[in-house]
């Protein structure tokens, strides 16, 4: 049985095609994986309507995948900012509906690469809902808890009588969550304006629900 294992390069055969796999001649038991074909296999398992991202994440169903080759898609990434930076040595993430809030397409056009905690932002899954209580707000005896994740996990912001005191108090968390990441973000090389705006609109959004006392149903 090979060894698999996943490099952080990107090589082409003698033929002159990227190669999403390949052995070392005298070691055929380690199959490696270049960058871009592990970036490929995860694009294409998440545009899998019977997939397992598919049941987790409610982002990716109807998801489809308009790269039309991956000969394509090794070339675009070669390109991109972002694309051969690392986050703790692992590279950043391809990300689908930072650009275009609750795009489904993978393209050139609408997709980026953003280190992880920037990509975990604004995953939604699904996930039934014991309560119907807004966003960010858990049931405490007959009070309501806010509670916002961060990149440094879950934070108690406060107590409540009301439901929709609650869910404001998380709407003002997370505003400025996404404001600090947004910033975080614009500091590393590999950072791009438009990403960077992007990020700081859906602050803008949450910001504008609470200003009109809407609750944010989609982060």
């Amino acid at each position: 049985m090979r060894k698999r294992l996943k490099i952080n390069q990107d090589f082409k055969d003698s033929s002159g095609f990227w190669l999403k796999t390949y052995t070392v001649k005298g070691n055929p038991s380690i199959e490696y994986t270049t960058k871009a074909g592990a970036a490929w296999g995860s694009l294409t398992a998440r545009c899998n309507a019977n997939g397992k991202y598919s049941e987790r994440f409610k982002t990716y169903i109807h998801c489809k995948n308009e790269f039309t080759s991956f000969q394509e898609f090794t070339d675009w990434c070669q390109t991109q900012e972002g694309y051969f930076q690392l986050e703790c040595s692992r590279p950043w993430c391809l990300d689908k509906d930072i650009l275009i809030r609750g795009n489904k397409i993978y393209s050139p056009e609408t997709c980026c690469f953003v280190p992880s905690f920037v990509n975990s932002l604004f995953v939604n899954k699904i996930k039934p809902r014991k309560y119907d209580l807004p966003l960010g707000v858990t049931p405490w005896g007959n009070k309501f808890l806010a509670r916002c994740s961060t990149q440094d996990g879950r934070i108690d912001v406060g107590i409540f009588t009301d439901a929709n005191e609650a869910h404001k108090a998380w709407q003002t968390c997370k505003i400025k969550h996404i404001k600090t990441v947004a910033d975080q973000y614009a500091s590393l090389p590999g950072s791009r304006e438009d990403v960077y705006t992007a990020i700081y609109e859906r602050a803008g959004a949450i910001e504008s629900d609470s200003l009109n006392n809407r609750q944010t149903v989609f982060v």
